[in-house]
């Protein structure tokens, strides 16, 4: 996660007049982020920040935590709709792809 992601969210909170943010990542963030981050109030947690604080409140083994972090859907950013995984016709790569496709185009890319 990079700093594009931050000012995003930095923008989100001034429209809302929103002094103060967490912002949650599962992938990383860059140096450059935490510190724009850290400029404007803004907190990073990483999945092991999560882990950490479930264990904590001693929710880790709740079963509504269990049930959410097994679910292994994925939803589309841009129409929240849930992402269903393709095969491209020409390489055979697979894929998320909107379940909204034509009107939503979004995919995502498996590494």
């Amino acid at each position: 996660m990079g700093v594009r992601h931050i000012r995003e969210f930095l923008g989100a909170m001034a429209d809302s007049e929103i002094p103060n943010g967490i912002f949650i990542t599962l992938t990383g963030y860059s140096g450059d982020a935490k510190q724009l981050a850290d400029k404007h109030g803004i907190q990073i947690l990483n999945e092991s920040d999560i882990i950490q604080m479930l264990e904590d409140s001693g929710l880790a083994d709740s079963q509504e935590v269990v049930e959410l972090f097994s679910d292994s859907r994925k939803f589309c950013p841009k129409c929240e709709r849930e992402m269903v995984l393709r095969t491209a016709r020409m390489t055979g790569n697979q894929f998320w792809g909107c379940s909204n496709y034509p009107r939503c185009k979004f995919i995502l890319k498996i590494e």
